[in-house]
């Protein structure tokens, strides 16, 4: 487990590539207010995980759901962000490095409540 978050926080100062903006994410209907969506690149997909970056521009929200998939999520740049884990919601800033492990029965949402974007790279695990 330590030699995969090594490998993850490796993971997040080197393979952040410039956002494709016509790329739709994942997960359903999560947009801003005008209209533009959350972003999602995929960096690595194997047999053991997939793993995507995700932008989220100033505003966008996510409608809870839940995946297929135990996930780990963590902050890529910093940003004002809600995090919904079940009943469990927090707002605040939060700084590159901020991980969440997320079971696939866990409903959560991650939402953009600052004024510029930020990244999360989602860690899916098979």
């Amino acid at each position: 487990m330590i030699r995969r978050l090594m490998l993850l926080s490796v993971l997040i100062g080197t393979v952040l590539v410039p956002s494709d903006d016509s790329a739709q994410t994942a997960r359903g209907n999560s947009q801003t207010a005008a209209g533009s969506r959350i972003s999602s690149v995929r960096i690595i997909d194997n047999e053991r995980v997939s793993v995507s970056r995700l932008t989220f521009p100033a505003g966008a929200r996510e409608q809870m759901h839940i995946t297929p998939q135990d996930l780990v999520v963590v902050q890529a740049s910093a940003g004002g962000v809600e995090v919904s884990l079940g009943s469990d919601t927090k707002t605040g800033r939060v700084e590159p490095g901020q991980a969440w492990y997320v079971s696939k029965v866990t409903q959560h949402a991650y939402s953009n409540v600052g004024t510029e974007p930020f990244d999360l790279l989602v860690v899916f695990l098979k």
